[in-house]
Protein backbone atom coordinates (compact mmCIF):
# COMPACT_ATOMS: atom_id res chain seq x y z
CA UNK A 1 0.00 0.00 0.00
CA UNK A 2 1.17 3.23 -1.14
CA UNK A 3 1.82 5.85 1.86
CA UNK A 4 0.02 9.64 2.01
CA UNK A 5 2.21 12.05 2.44
CA UNK A 6 0.13 15.24 3.15
CA UNK A 7 1.09 19.08 2.53
CA UNK A 8 -0.51 22.08 3.60
CA UNK A 9 -1.71 24.79 0.57
CA UNK A 10 -2.51 28.75 1.98
CA UNK A 11 -3.93 29.90 -0.87
CA UNK A 12 -6.65 29.30 -3.02
CA UNK A 13 -6.52 27.38 -6.34
CA UNK A 14 -4.89 24.30 -7.40
CA UNK A 15 -1.76 23.41 -6.25
CA UNK A 16 1.05 23.15 -9.34
CA UNK A 17 1.97 19.90 -10.62
CA UNK A 18 4.91 20.82 -9.25
CA UNK A 19 4.36 21.07 -5.80
CA UNK A 20 3.27 17.21 -5.30
CA UNK A 21 4.82 14.35 -6.49
CA UNK A 22 3.66 10.63 -6.82
CA UNK A 23 5.83 8.29 -6.87
CA UNK A 24 5.87 4.31 -5.96
CA UNK A 25 7.10 5.01 -2.59
CA UNK A 26 3.92 7.23 -2.12
CA UNK A 27 1.72 9.94 -2.77
CA UNK A 28 1.04 13.64 -1.41
CA UNK A 29 -1.88 14.75 -0.77
CA UNK A 30 -2.23 18.63 -0.49
CA UNK A 31 -4.66 20.22 2.50
CA UNK A 32 -6.02 23.51 0.68
CA UNK A 33 -6.61 25.67 3.78
CA UNK A 34 -7.85 28.80 2.11
CA UNK A 35 -10.77 26.85 -0.52
CA UNK A 36 -11.18 23.68 1.99
CA UNK A 37 -9.99 21.19 -0.56
CA UNK A 38 -8.26 17.73 -1.00
CA UNK A 39 -5.71 17.26 -3.87
CA UNK A 40 -3.50 15.14 -5.04
CA UNK A 41 -1.40 14.02 -8.12
CA UNK A 42 -2.59 11.09 -10.37
CA UNK A 43 -0.21 8.62 -11.99
CA UNK A 44 -1.02 10.64 -15.52
CA UNK A 45 0.83 13.86 -13.11
CA UNK A 46 -2.33 15.25 -13.36
CA UNK A 47 -3.70 17.39 -10.45
CA UNK A 48 -7.15 15.86 -8.93
CA UNK A 49 -9.04 17.16 -6.55
CA UNK A 50 -10.52 14.29 -3.91
CA UNK A 51 -12.26 16.00 -1.58
CA UNK A 52 -15.34 18.68 -1.63
CA UNK A 53 -15.50 21.90 0.27
CA UNK A 54 -16.92 21.23 3.91
CA UNK A 55 -18.94 24.17 3.25
CA UNK A 56 -21.02 22.58 1.15
CA UNK A 57 -20.93 19.14 2.50
CA UNK A 58 -20.56 18.59 6.39
CA UNK A 59 -20.87 15.53 7.42
CA UNK A 60 -20.10 14.89 11.27
CA UNK A 61 -20.43 11.91 13.40
CA UNK A 62 -20.49 7.98 12.73
CA UNK A 63 -21.90 8.02 8.88
CA UNK A 64 -22.74 4.28 8.01
CA UNK A 65 -24.11 3.63 4.41
CA UNK A 66 -25.17 -0.13 3.35
CA UNK A 67 -25.10 1.04 -0.41
CA UNK A 68 -23.81 3.59 -2.60
CA UNK A 69 -24.32 7.18 -1.57
CA UNK A 70 -24.18 9.85 -4.39
CA UNK A 71 -23.42 12.98 -3.21
CA UNK A 72 -23.65 16.44 -5.43
CA UNK A 73 -22.49 19.86 -4.26
CA UNK A 74 -25.89 21.16 -3.95
CA UNK A 75 -26.48 18.80 -0.48
CA UNK A 76 -25.47 19.65 2.65
CA UNK A 77 -25.37 17.63 5.05
CA UNK A 78 -25.49 18.77 9.27
CA UNK A 79 -25.20 15.00 10.60
CA UNK A 80 -25.36 11.12 9.43
CA UNK A 81 -25.44 8.58 12.18
CA UNK A 82 -25.77 4.71 11.82
CA UNK A 83 -29.06 4.87 13.81
CA UNK A 84 -30.85 6.47 10.35
CA UNK A 85 -30.75 9.83 11.49
CA UNK A 86 -29.65 12.46 8.26
CA UNK A 87 -30.34 15.54 9.32
CA UNK A 88 -30.00 18.24 6.84
CA UNK A 89 -29.43 21.84 7.01
CA UNK A 90 -31.01 23.50 3.50
CA UNK A 91 -33.76 22.03 1.70
CA UNK A 92 -34.41 18.89 1.00
CA UNK A 93 -37.22 18.28 -2.13
CA UNK A 94 -37.83 15.15 -4.21
CA UNK A 95 -39.89 15.52 -8.17
CA UNK A 96 -42.84 16.85 -6.43
CA UNK A 97 -41.28 19.83 -4.81
CA UNK A 98 -39.97 20.78 -1.43
CA UNK A 99 -40.35 17.27 1.16
CA UNK A 100 -41.13 20.03 3.82
CA UNK A 101 -44.30 21.11 1.93
CA UNK A 102 -47.38 19.79 1.29
CA UNK A 103 -48.32 20.74 -2.30
CA UNK A 104 -51.40 20.97 -4.61
CA UNK A 105 -51.92 18.42 -6.84
CA UNK A 106 -55.37 20.03 -8.44
CA UNK A 107 -58.45 22.06 -8.31
CA UNK A 108 -61.25 20.22 -8.99
CA UNK A 109 -65.18 21.82 -9.67
CA UNK A 110 -66.51 18.42 -10.43
CA UNK A 111 -66.71 15.20 -8.93
CA UNK A 112 -63.51 13.27 -9.90
CA UNK A 113 -61.55 9.81 -8.58
CA UNK A 114 -58.38 10.04 -6.46
CA UNK A 115 -55.23 9.23 -8.28
CA UNK A 116 -51.65 8.17 -6.99
CA UNK A 117 -50.49 11.79 -8.51
CA UNK A 118 -52.66 13.19 -5.11
CA UNK A 119 -50.06 10.85 -2.80
CA UNK A 120 -48.51 12.96 -0.48
CA UNK A 121 -50.85 16.18 -1.74
CA UNK A 122 -53.66 17.77 -0.92
CA UNK A 123 -56.49 18.17 -3.54
CA UNK A 124 -58.86 21.39 -3.56
CA UNK A 125 -62.34 20.75 -4.16
CA UNK A 126 -63.79 24.32 -4.92
CA UNK A 127 -67.46 23.65 -5.90
CA UNK A 128 -70.74 22.67 -3.92
CA UNK A 129 -71.51 18.46 -4.28
CA UNK A 130 -67.86 17.52 -5.37
CA UNK A 131 -67.42 13.77 -4.62
CA UNK A 132 -64.42 12.78 -4.43
CA UNK A 133 -64.29 8.98 -5.05
CA UNK A 134 -61.58 6.18 -3.74
CA UNK A 135 -61.00 4.18 -6.44
CA UNK A 136 -60.66 0.19 -6.03
CA UNK A 137 -56.97 -1.22 -6.56
CA UNK A 138 -55.32 2.10 -6.53
CA UNK A 139 -53.40 3.04 -2.87
CA UNK A 140 -51.47 0.93 -0.74
CA UNK A 141 -50.66 0.89 2.67
CA UNK A 142 -49.44 4.01 4.09
CA UNK A 143 -50.54 6.38 1.59
CA UNK A 144 -51.49 9.44 2.20
CA UNK A 145 -53.69 12.34 0.98
CA UNK A 146 -55.52 15.10 1.75
CA UNK A 147 -59.08 16.90 0.37
CA UNK A 148 -59.67 20.63 1.23
CA UNK A 149 -63.48 21.69 0.57
CA UNK A 150 -63.24 25.31 -0.11
CA UNK A 151 -66.19 27.53 0.42
CA UNK A 152 -68.49 24.21 0.28
CA UNK A 153 -69.05 20.73 1.86
CA UNK A 154 -67.61 17.54 -0.46
CA UNK A 155 -67.94 13.98 0.07
CA UNK A 156 -65.83 10.90 -0.06
CA UNK A 157 -66.73 8.07 -1.92
CA UNK A 158 -65.54 4.68 -1.14
CA UNK A 159 -65.37 2.37 -3.70
CA UNK A 160 -62.81 0.23 -1.49
CA UNK A 161 -64.91 -1.87 1.82
CA UNK A 162 -62.75 -0.13 4.31
CA UNK A 163 -63.33 3.57 5.03
CA UNK A 164 -63.44 4.30 8.39
CA UNK A 165 -63.97 7.84 9.56
CA UNK A 166 -61.65 8.29 12.75
CA UNK A 167 -63.61 7.38 15.98
CA UNK A 168 -66.40 5.22 14.18
CA UNK A 169 -67.20 1.81 14.94
CA UNK A 170 -67.19 1.06 11.38
CA UNK A 171 -66.77 1.48 7.66
CA UNK A 172 -69.32 3.77 5.61
CA UNK A 173 -69.35 4.06 2.12
CA UNK A 174 -69.35 7.76 2.36
CA UNK A 175 -68.02 10.84 4.37
CA UNK A 176 -68.77 14.40 4.08
CA UNK A 177 -66.31 17.22 4.77
CA UNK A 178 -67.99 20.32 6.45
CA UNK A 179 -67.64 23.00 4.73
CA UNK A 180 -64.18 24.97 4.72
CA UNK A 181 -63.35 21.46 5.80
CA UNK A 182 -59.90 19.38 5.81
CA UNK A 183 -60.15 15.60 5.42
CA UNK A 184 -56.67 13.25 5.31
CA UNK A 185 -56.83 10.05 4.05
CA UNK A 186 -54.46 7.22 5.65
CA UNK A 187 -54.89 3.97 3.99
CA UNK A 188 -53.51 0.57 5.91
CA UNK A 189 -54.33 -1.60 3.11
CA UNK A 190 -55.54 -1.17 -0.74
CA UNK A 191 -59.32 -2.14 0.56
CA UNK A 192 -58.74 -0.05 3.57
CA UNK A 193 -58.44 3.75 4.54
CA UNK A 194 -59.01 5.57 7.99
CA UNK A 195 -60.47 9.75 7.18
CA UNK A 196 -59.49 12.66 10.13
CA UNK A 197 -60.32 15.96 9.36
CA UNK A 198 -63.70 17.75 10.04
CA UNK A 199 -65.49 14.55 8.42
CA UNK A 200 -68.63 13.00 9.64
Amino acid sequence: MATILTKKKDSSGIPATADLTNSTGGAELAINTADKRLYTKNSSNVIVEVGVNPATLDVVGNASVGGTLLVEETFTFATANSTGTLLVSGGVSDSDGSLRDVPQSRTVDNSANLATTDLGNFVLAISAGVTMTIPASTFDSGDILSIIARGASAQISAAIGGMIVAGNASATAVATIADNGVASLIFTSAAGCFVTGNVS
